[in-house]
């Protein structure tokens, strides 16, 4: 192996460049093989820089098989998750969605891989990066992170569309929710405001999040006002996914919340499946009385499902609006998994009240120890509202579906039960990804916040479907931080070599990702 300078003339110009060869044997001919191509030799400086980098390379082969405690080795760094989400990433096709912010594109990738591996604020991701090795990276400062947050903001439509162009995700079926995230400072904006918390966090100001989701991935959110209502998002979100998507027959899946009035009004217009609140007349009435038999059994899934009439509260509405209304399907949904369970939680908190009221508490400090279980007693709070826990019980395991499709009814059930799993993505979020801490004051920054903490999502959602959902984003990050860089100090400079893990080599091959070399990088004193 030696290094070679290559000279070429075009025109009257000479251009000189550096390689790292090898002298290679084919049929018995001897040949120079190119390993690594080192690029322009403009004077002398350029070429005692790539001195360095060959002397470099010609110990690697010694470093992959050298004993460690004969060399200086420098504190290791976490590798695992940053190489398998950049392999992942280019596998996938996704390069240009980071490539929109140009020379912002690393430090984006970087905030979405940290929030995988280690929650904080936007600007931990400083302190995340003293302890990963990331390839080509340099000192990023804080400046710098701010301007990449403001950058992806006004990148986000061709961002998102990238997504779309890029992972080609089924979008016949759109699932939406809509979740709340409160704030502990004192902003002063119109994004933060008092609103319903979904949180309970009584006196907290919040912001909104719609997320809508197709074939298990986030594909489009948009950050609302904390004061703002569910009906009021979909209009929105909605034409968002028609104007800027292009797409064709979508069919709107929205939990409970949208299954009301106002809600429903507007998803009349549209395709949907969604539910309504079952406490609510005559939907509690219906639900109590239905009866189910074998032949409303839809095996696969587990459930008793069977359409039933419904007479549907049209008051206020136009001609038009009635109309629309009587294509509306109800499904009453019986699952006795779920009564098993509704019922325990039932009477377990029954036993709960029973020991509150025989403690012997009154006035305000009952009321304080019963909290949300005030429900389960008689106005005076000292006996069992022996009636609407009936009610409950007989509403155990049920649920009623709204749709004006005309879908099967197991599709349309199997629908709404794959609400679940954006359900479980916003729980994602706020937890395993952090959506708090925020920690900032500008609406465009806490929006591209949001922003990072859905696109570590998206990356979660890539990860686990590469696993046939067979393994949790947080078990996968878990095993790939035990395969980390260390660094080496030789006296040419620094050769980063990997560690070995048995876990991480068997991860990688599920998710079809070579397993790194030995030495994973070289640098220069």
């Amino acid at each position: 192996m030696h290094l070679r300078v290559v000279t070429k003339r075009r025109g009257d110009h000479i251009y000189r460049s550096a390689q790292i060869v090898e002298r290679v044997y084919v049929d018995g001919k001897a040949r120079n093989n190119i390993i690594k191509h080192l690029g322009p030799v403009k004077d002398e400086k350029d070429l005692e820089q790539y001195r360095k980098i060959f002397a470099i390379e010609k110990r690697r082969k010694d470093i992959e098989h050298a004993d460690l405690r004969g060399l200086t080795i420098l504190p290791a760094r976490s590798f695992g998750m940053t190489y398998a989400s950049r392999v992942l990433i280019h596998d996938l096709g996704l390069d240009p969605v980071f490539d929109i912010l140009g020379d912002h594109s690393d430090i984006l990738l970087l905030s979405v891989i940290s929030r995988l591996t280690d929650l904080g604020s936007d600007l931990d991701l400083l302190r995340y990066l003293d302890g990963v090795y990331f390839t080509g990276i340099g000192q990023i400062k804080k400046d710098q992170v701010y301007s990449m947050l403001d950058d992806l903001i006004e990148k986000k439509d061709r961002i998102e569309q990238a997504i779309i162009s890029a992972l080609k995700p089924d979008m016949r079926r759109v699932y939406y929710d809509l979740t709340s995230t409160y704030f502990g400072g004192k902003e002063k904006n119109d994004l933060v405001l008092f609103g319903y918390s979904r949180d309970k966090k009584r006196g907290k100001k919040q912001i909104n999040i719609g997320l809508m989701m197709a074939d298990g991935i986030p594909i489009h959110h948009e950050v609302f006002p904390g004061n703002t209502v569910d009906p009021k998002t979909l209009r929105k979100i909605h034409g968002d996914l028609r104007k800027r998507f292009h797409t064709g027959r979508v069919i709107f899946i929205g939990d409970r919340a949208f299954g009301r009035k106002p809600s429903l009004q507007y998803l009349d217009k549209n395709e949907y499946i969604t539910a309504v609140y079952r406490w609510d007349q005559p939907y509690r009435s219906i639900l109590t009385n239905a009866e189910f038999n074998e032949t409303d059994h839809l095996n696969d899934l587990g459930l008793y499902a069977r359409e039933v009439d419904v007479k549907w509260n049209v008051k206020g509405l136009s001609r038009s609006e009635i109309k629309r209304s009587r294509n509306r399907r109800a499904i009453a949904v019986y699952s006795p998994d779920r009564e098993r369970e509704d019922i325990a939680d039932i009477e377990e908190k029954v036993s709960i009240v029973k020991s509150i009221i025989s403690s012997g508490r009154k006035g305000s400090d009952l009321n304080d120890a019963l909290g949300k279980l005030r429900s389960y007693t008689k106005s005076n709070g000292t006996e069992l509202n022996e009636e609407r826990i009936s009610d409950m019980k007989k509403l155990a395991g049920r649920f009623m579906i709204v749709s004006d499709t005309d879908l099967h009814i197991v599709d349309i059930v199997k629908g709404y039960k794959d609400l679940w799993k954006i359900e479980r993505s916003f729980r994602t979020i706020k937890s395993f990804l952090e959506i708090r801490p925020v920690n900032h004051r500008k609406e465009e920054r806490i929006e591209a916040h949001v922003f990072v903490c859905v696109l570590s999502l998206l990356m979660a959602r890539l990860f686990e479907k590469a696993m046939s959902d067979e393994m949790t984003i947080s078990r996968i990050s878990s095993i790939l931080e035990e395969l980390q860089a260390i660094p080496l100090k030789i006296d040419e400079g620094t050769i980063i070599r990997s560690t070995e893990s048995g876990r991480a080599r068997s991860l990688l091959e599920k998710l079809k990702i070579p397993y790194p070399g030995k030495v994973i990088d070289t640098l220069t004193n």
